[in-house]
C-alpha cells in the first residue's frame, strides 16, 4: 500500500500506544477470588511467631473496610496447588508483607503490586500469611494515590495471576528505547519538545540526534512486527536494535545501588516504620533472587535490630546476602557508620559520637568481614555540621554520601565529588548525587546525575540510589529490567549495579585531583526544624544531660556499672533511644503527632531513670550529704542559697563545701527602671522587662535598642509547615510592646529575682524572671511561657553595635563562623541558621562582643549586629497521608500550644574570657545543676585544665570493656574536650596523684606509640576546632 512515512513526528505516539497495549497484555487473572480469612485489627503488635495462634474469621464479602490508622491486621490466604509461576494480586489499600514457612517472602505496596509466590507453595498449595498495616505511604511512587480514608483500609480480595513473559520483556524494550529517543529530542529542543504527541497538530521533528532517529525508525519496525506477530515478534526486532546500539567507548558510568530510604518515623509511628523495614528488605531479597546482579544497601542498625526482633529468619537471610557471591560482590551491602540517619545539628557533640559508636558496633555484626562501615550515608538530612568530618575522622570513616544539598533554595554547592574539610582540617571524600534517593532507574533519572556530575572530567562515574522508599518497598522487577537494557546502550551512561564502597574506593584513587569544600554544608531550606516542637527538643536535651550525669557518676571510683549487669544494659538502652531520637524526622519535629505522643513520655521517663541511676550510684558509696559536680570543669555554683566552689567530676561532702568570696548582687528600683549589679555586670531594665543598658566591668556594651526584646511573627510558610521558616516572615514581625507588671522575689538574698509579667501576641502570656548571680558574667533569664498563638513564631533579640563580618555559633562540637553582613545572596539566605545552644556577635577581632546562651534552643540568626533566637513556633503538625480515622494519636493540629519553661543567659563575649565564661562552657554549666545527694566524698582524678582557655572539657565517658586497644580500655574514663574559637595552643591537664592520661581517638584507640603521661601535669597540644580525647586512669 503506502510507503513508510518520512515524517517521524507521527511515529512516537504509535510506539507509546503499543507500549500501553503490551502492559495490558502482561497480566492475566487466573480464576476467581482466593479464600481469605482475617484476624481482628489491633494497635498491639503481633510478630510472625505468634500470628498463627490468632483467631481468624473468613472474609465473606468485599469490599471490606478494616482498621484504624496504623492498626496491624493479619490474614490467611489459601493458595491452591498448581503449576507456576504465579503471582498474588492482593487488592488492599494498606501495605502488606507475605510470610511463608515462618519468614517474610516479600512486600505488597504501591511499588510492588503483585507478589511472585514461592515455587514450593505453588507446587504443594498451602496457607500464606499476610501482615498488613492500615496505612499506605508509598508517596514516592508515581500515581500511588492516597492511602486509607475515614473508613479504614479497603480490601477488595486476593487473586492469582500469570505473567506473559514476552509481553513483559517487550514492554521494557519499548519503554527504554522510546524514553531515550524522547530524552534526546528534549535535550536538542529545550522547552519545545512535545514527544510523544498523539493529539492534534504534531510538530515536525527537526532537531534530533541521529541516534534518536535511528531508534524511532527501529521501533516503528518493531511495532509493525507486533501488529502481525505479537510481543515475541516485536522482541526479535527490539533485541536486534538494542544489540546494534552499544554504549560509546567514552560513555561515563552510573553505578546503581538498590535502596529503600525508610524514615524510622515520619508519617507513621515507630512500629509502622519497623513494618516498612521488614517488607522492604524482604522485597529486596526477593527481587535479588530473580536479578542476581542487584546489590542493595541499608544504613541503619537500629532498623536492622527491629527486623531481627520481628523476623529472625529474614535477618539471617540478610546476613547471608551480605557475603560475597559468585562474582565476588554481595547482594546486600550494610553501610552507614551511624546507628540511625541522624540529624547533625541538633544533637550535642557527644550524642553524635555515640551515634557512630553504636552504629559501628552494629555494622561489625552485619558485615561479613566484621569491619566498621567506611561510609556515612545521609541522603536526607537538613544540613551537615562542619563537625561531622571531624567526628568521622575520629572513627576512621573516610567516605560521605548525600543528595540533600541540591535542595538549597538560593545558591548551589559547586561540586559533585570533593574532599569535604571539617573545622579542624579533617577531610572526608564526599559524593553528592544530583538526583533524589527514590529513583526508579528510568532513562531520565539515569541521564540526569551523569549530566550534572561536576567532576566527570576527573572521575566519570556517579552514584545513584534506586528504589522506592518509605513504604514503596525498595527496588522492583521493573527497575531491574530497565537497568539490564541500559547497561550497554548508546546515548546512555554505562549503567549497572555495584557496591557503594567500591564506588568510593575508585573515586579515592582520584582524590588528589578533586576540589576541596571547607566548612559546614548549610542547607538553604527547612530552617524551621531547629525550632519546631520546642517541648520535644527540651526533653531531648534533658535526656542528654541525664546521660551526662549518669556517666559522670560512673567515672567515680566504684561507680561504673558492672559489664553485663542490668545497670549497664539500661545505660546502653538509654543511649540507643537517645540516638534513635536523633533521626532526621524525629528530633526536627517534622513527624506526625502519633510519633510525639509516644516520644515525649519516653524521653522524660529515660531522663528520670538515668538521674535516679546516677543518684543510686552515688548513694552506694556512703550515707552522708554530698554535692556532686557532673561536669569536667570546676565551677562556682549556687547550692542551698550559697555560692560554693566545686571541683570537676567530684562529690564533695556538704559539710566541707568551700564558699566563694563574692559580693551579693544589688538591686535598685525606680518607677521606670530596675538595676541588677554584681560588681562585674550591671544591667538596667526598662519598665517592659528589656535590658536598656548592659555594662561589663564598667564598660557599656553598644546596644542600639534594648536587649531582650520579643517579637512575634505570623508564621505561614509557603511550602512545608513543620520544616520551614520563610525569609519574608522575618520582615513581618511586631515587637511585643504590651505593659509589664514588675515584682521582686528573694529581695535581700544574695541574688534576687526580678520578675516581669506581660501579655504577648494575641492570646499568650509570659513571665520573665531575671537573675544575676554573684560573680557571674551573664544575666540569667527564665521565661515561663503560656503560649496560645497558633501559627506564630516568637523570637528573642538583641540589637548591638557589634557588626564584625561574622557571627559565631555553637556546633555539636566546636563552633562555626557565618557571615552576618548583609548583601551577597548567600549571606541573606542564611537568615535562620542552626546553633548548638549558643551564638555570639562581636567585632572582627572577637575581643569584644555579645553572647546568648540557651538551655535547649537551636534556631538563631545574626545580621549587622542584630542577634536573634527563635524561642517557639506553633506550626501546623505534619499531616498523615490520607484521610482521617486516626488511631490513638492525641496530638493537636498545631504544635507547642501550652506552657513552656525557656532558659537563656546573655552578656558580654570576648575571646580572652576564661574557660568557664566561654559560651560553649556556659551552655553546659548554666543548665546542668550540681546534684545534692547522699554518698561519700570522691573524685575521678581530674583537677582541672590550665591555659588554652578556648579548649573546653565537655564530657566524661566511663570506660567499658572492649573500649579501644588497651588505652581507655583499662578501667577509667575518657575525657572529651573541644576547641571552640578557632585557636591553636597548649593546655595543661591537672591530675591527682596516681593518675595518668594519654591521647586516644573517638573509638578509644591509642594515638601514636607513646604510652600514658603521668600526672599531675599533662601537656595537651591542640589545634583549631579539634576534638581531644584523653584516656584517664589510675596508674
Amino acid at each position: 500500500m503506502l510507503p513508510k512515512t518520512g515524517h517521524l513526528q507521527f511515529i512516537p505516539s504509535r510506539i507509546e500506544a503499543t507500549h500501553r497495549a503490551l502492559l495490558a497484555e502482561t497480566w492475566a487473572v487466573c480464576g476467581g477470588p482466593l479464600a481469605v480469612s482475617r484476624a481482628e485489627a489491633t494497635t498491639a503488635e503481633t510478630t510472625i511467631a505468634d500470628a498463627h495462634a490468632l483467631a481468624y474469621e473468613p472474609v465473606t464479602r468485599t469490599p471490606l473496610f478494616w482498621g484504624k490508622r496504623f492498626d496491624q491486621g493479619w490474614w490467611k490466604v489459601q493458595i491452591p496447588a498448581g503449576e507456576g509461576p504465579r503471582w498474588l494480586d492482593w487488592r488492599d489499600r494498606g501495605e502488606a508483607t507475605a510470610y511463608w514457612r515462618g519468614t517474610a517472602v516479600a512486600g505488597i505496596d504501591p511499588g510492588h503490586t503483585r507478589l511472585r509466590l514461592p515455587d514450593d507453595l505453588i507446587a504443594s498449595g498451602g496457607t500464606l500469611l499476610i501482615e498488613s498495616t492500615c496505612a499506605r505511604t508509598g508517596i514516592w511512587v508515581p500515581g500511588a494515590g492516597e492511602g486509607v480514608d475515614a473508613r479504614g483500609s479497603e480490601f477488595k480480595g486476593a487473586f492469582l495471576c500469570s505473567r506473559d513473559e514476552e509481553a513483559w520483556a517487550a514492554s521494557f524494550d519499548v519503554e527504554v528505547l522510546l524514553g531515550l529517543a524522547i530524552a534526546l529530542h528534549r535535550r536538542d529542543n529545550p522547552g519545545r519538545s512535545d514527544l510523544p504527541n498523539g493529539f492534534g497538530w504534531r510538530a515536525p521533528i527537526e532537531n534530533l540526534d541521529p541516534l534518536g532517529r535511528r531508534i524511532l525508525v527501529g521501533l516503528d519496525a518493531a511495532v509493525d512486527a507486533y501488529d502481525h506477530g505479537g510481543p515475541a515478534a516485536l522482541r526479535e526486532v527490539t533485541g536486534a536494535l538494542l544489540a546494534s546500539l552499544p554504549a560509546a567507548a567514552t560513555a561515563s558510568t552510573v553505578l546503581l545501588t538498590g535502596h529503600m530510604h525508610i524514615d524510622l518515623v515520619w508519617l507513621w509511628p515507630e512500629r509502622t516504620g519497623e513494618f516498612k523495614a521488614v517488607h522492604s528488605l524482604a522485597n529486596a531479597l526477593d527481587v535479588g533472587s530473580r536479578y542476581p546482579e542487584l546489590v542493595f544497601n541499608q544504613s541503619q542498625p537500629a532498623m536492622l535490630e527491629a527486623v531481627q526482633r520481628r523476623d529472625p529468619g529474614l535477618h539471617r537471610r540478610l546476613i547471608e546476602a551480605a557475603k560475597p557471591g559468585p562474582e565476588g560482590r554481595p547482594g546486600f551491602e550494610p553501610l552507614g557508620a551511624m546507628y540511625v540517619e541522624s540529624d547533625t545539628q541538633l544533637p550535642c557533640g557527644e550524642a553524635l559520637v555515640r551515634a557512630f559508636e553504636l552504629g559501628q558496633a552494629g555494622f561489625r555484626k552485619l558485615r561479613p568481614d566484621g569491619r566498621d562501615s567506611p561510609i556515612v550515608w545521609l541522603p536526607d538530612v537538613f544540613g551537615y555540621s562542619a563537625a561531622l568530618p571531624t567526628i568521622m575522622a575520629g572513627f576512621g570513616v573516610p567516605y560521605f554520601y548525600t543528595t540533600k544539598m541540591h535542595w538549597s533554595g538560593a545558591t548551589r554547592i559547586p561540586y559533585s565529588s570533593f574532599k569535604w574539610r571539617g573545622m579542624d582540617g579533617s577531610e572526608v571524600l564526599t559524593h553528592l548525587s544530583w538526583n533524589f534517593y527514590n529513583a526508579a532507574a528510568t532513562v531520565d533519572e539515569v541521564l540526569h546525575p551523569a549530566l550534572q556530575d561536576r567532576q566527570s572530567g576527573v572521575h566519570d562515574e556517579t552514584l545513584l540510589a534506586v528504589g522506592y522508599g518509605d513504604g514503596g518497598g525498595g527496588p522492583n522487577d521493573a527497575m531491574a529490567e530497565r537497568v539490564r537494557r541500559m547497561n550497554d546502550l548508546a546515548g546512555m551512561p554505562r549503567t549497572g549495579w555495584g557496591t557503594v564502597e567500591g564506588f568510593f574506593d575508585r573515586l579515592d584513587e582520584k582524590r588528589d585531583r578533586l576540589p576541596t569544600y571547607a566548612g559546614e554544608m548549610y542547607l538553604e531550606y527547612h530552617r524551621g526544624v531547629q525550632t519546631t516542637r520546642s517541648e520535644l527538643k527540651a526533653r531531648f536535651r534533658a535526656l542528654e544531660r541525664a546521660l551526662q550525669l549518669r556517666e559522670a557518676a560512673a567515672c567515680l571510683p566504684g561507680g561504673a556499672p558492672a559489664p553485663g549487669s542490668e545497670a549497664a544494659g539500661r545505660l546502653t538502652h538509654a543511649w540507643k533511644r537517645c540516638v534513635f531520637a536523633q533521626f532526621h524526622d524525629y528530633i526536627p519535629g517534622s513527624s506526625v503527632p502519633d510519633v510525639y505522643d509516644e516520644a515525649l513520655p519516653e524521653l522524660a521517663s529515660l531522663a528520670e531513670e538515668m538521674e535516679a541511676a546516677a543518684e543510686a550510684s552515688l548513694e552506694a558509696s556512703g550515707d552522708r550529704p554530698i554535692v556532686f559536680n557532673p561536669l569536667p570543669v570546676p565551677r562556682t555554683e549556687e547550692v542551698g542559697g550559697r555560692m560554693v566552689e566545686l571541683p570537676p567530676l567530684a562529690a564533695v561532702a556538704a559539710a566541707s563545701l568551700r564558699e566563694a568570696d563574692l559580693p551579693a548582687t544589688s538591686l535598685s528600683l525606680s518607677a521606670e527602671a530596675a538595676t541588677l549589679d554584681n560588681g562585674r555586670v550591671r544591667v538596667v531594665f526598662n519598665a517592659s522587662g528589656e535590658a536598656e543598658s548592659l555594662a561589663s566591668r564598667g564598660t557599656a556594651l553598644p546596644l542600639r535598642s534594648p536587649a531582650g526584646r520579643l517579637f512575634t511573627f505570623p508564621d505561614r510558610p509557603a511550602k512545608y509547615e513543620a520544616w520551614d521558616i520563610d525569609l519574608p516572615t522575618l520582615s513581618n514581625g511586631r515587637v511585643v510592646d504590651t505593659p509589664a507588671e514588675r515584682s521582686v522575689e528573694g529581695e535581700g538574698t544574695h541574688a534576687p529575682t526580678l520578675v516581669f509579667r506581660r501579655a504577648l501576641g494575641r492570646k499568650s502570656r509570659a513571665e520573665l524572671r531575671y537573675r544575676l548571680l554573684p560573680g557571674e558574667s551573664v544575666v540569667r533569664l527564665e521565661i515561663r511561657l503560656d503560649w496560645r498563638d497558633e501559627r506564630t513564631l516568637l523570637k528573642w533579640s538583641a540589637e548591638t553595635g557589634f557588626t564584625g563580618g561574622r557571627a559565631r555559633y555553637g556546633a555539636p562540637y566546636g563552633a562555626v563562623l557565618r557571615p552576618q553582613s548583609p548583601g551577597p545572596l548567600a549571606h541573606d539566605a542564611a537568615f535562620e541558621v542552626p546553633g548548638s545552644r549558643w551564638a555570639a556577635v562581636s567585632d572582627d577581632t572577637e575581643s569584644e562582643g555579645f553572647q546568648l546562651v540557651t538551655e535547649a534552643k537551636y534556631g538563631f540568626g545574626a545580621r549587622d549586629g542584630l542577634l536573634h533566637c527563635s524561642l517557639i513556633r506553633s506550626a501546623l503538625s505534619t499531616a498523615h497521608s490520607g484521610g482521617g480515622n486516626d488511631s490513638a494519636g492525641t496530638g493537636p493540629s498545631v504544635t507547642d500550644l501550652g506552657e513552656h519553661t525557656i532558659r537563656l543567659a546573655f552578656g558580654p563575649h570576648a575571646d580572652s574570657a576564661p574557660r568557664a565564661e566561654q559560651p560553649a562552657a556556659l551552655a553546659d554549666r548554666l543548665f546542668t545543676p550540681a546534684v545534692e545527694a547522699v554518698g561519700s566524698a570522691a573524685h575521678a582524678g581530674l583537677l582541672g585544665v590550665e591555659g588554652g582557655e578556648s579548649l573546653v572539657p565537655a564530657w566524661a565517658k566511663p570506660a567499658a570493656d572492649g573500649d579501644g586497644d588497651g588505652a581507655a580500655g583499662a578501667r577509667g574514663f575518657t575525657l572529651r574536650l573541644h576547641e571552640t574559637l578557632g585557636r591553636r595552643g597548649t593546655a595543661t591537664l591537672m591530675l591527682a596523684d596516681g593518675f595518668a592520661a594519654e591521647r586516644v581517638d573517638l573509638r578509644g584507640r591509642r594515638l601514636g606509640d607513646a604510652g600514658g603521661v603521668d600526672g599531675p601535669r599533662v601537656p595537651i597540644g591542640f589545634t583549631a576546632y579539634q576534638i581531644v580525647s584523653l584516656a584517664i586512669r589510675r596508674k
